[in-house]
């Protein structure tokens, strides 16, 4: 499981994900654009890759 950093805040962009039936799962790609970037003042110009999501239950979390 990843987990998000206290200090950061949220992320502006797109995500598209595709339900994949056979396995039950999301799978898709995700890109946030240059002004996210630029506040973290690492120089890097934008953040993307994939993501996936498999369901591991049913019953509800408590």
């Amino acid at each position: 499981m990843v987990e998000q950093a206290e200090d950061e805040g949220p992320y502006d962009g797109t995500t598209r994900f595709t339900y994949r039936e056979s396995d039950d799962r999301l799978v898709g790609y995700y890109y946030t654009g240059p002004a996210r970037a630029s506040e973290q003042g690492d120089g890097q110009k934008t953040t993307y890759g994939t993501a996936e999501f498999t369901r591991v239950s049913d019953e509800p979390q408590k």
